[in-house]
Order: C-alpha cells, then sequence, then structure tokens
C-alpha cells in the first residue's frame, strides 16, 4: 500500500510539472490503470470475520488515507505558487 501511495507522489509531481497537453492525457491513462489496479487494499477492510469489526477496519484505513492526504495537499499546493 505505501508503495501504491508512492507512485500516486509520483503522478501528482508529474502533473503539477507537465508542460504539453499529451503529457497531461499519457498520466490521466496510467494514472486510470493505476488506481483501478491498486483499490485491491481497500477490500481488506472486508476481511475481518467479525462484522463488528469491519467499520474499524475501514475507518482505519481511511484514516491512515486521510493523513497522507493532508500533507501532499499542502505541498502541491505550495508546488503550485511557483
Amino acid at each position: 500500500m505505501i508503495s501504491a501511495w508512492w507512485c500516486m507522489v509520483s503522478f501528482y509531481l508529474g502533473f503539477a510539472f507537465a508542460t504539453k497537453a499529451s503529457h497531461i492525457w499519457i498520466l490521466f491513462f496510467v494514472y486510470g490503470l493505476f488506481f483501478g489496479l491498486s483499490e485491491g487494499p481497500r477490500e481488506l477492510g472486508r476481511r475481518p470475520r467479525e462484522e463488528s469489526k469491519r467499520g474499524t477496519a475501514y475507518g482505519a484505513y481511511y484514516f491512515f488515507v486521510g493523513l497522507a492526504a493532508l500533507p501532499a495537499s499542502l505541498l502541491m499546493g505550495l508546488f503550485g505558487k511557483r
């Protein structure tokens, strides 16, 4: 999952520094493939045998996604002001 997040960072940096429309279209295509293949870890939340722990697993997953998204968004905002 961490490697998937690093891939997302590289895509976002690619979008930030793209200079041609063709770069953006290629990034959108590859990002779409990546996103479709990397959503599997979310399904790990369905793995707990006990139904009462399923919501906790989803909550923990999205908590860490949010923690990673906040600094990433702040950094992209700083880079975008250049």
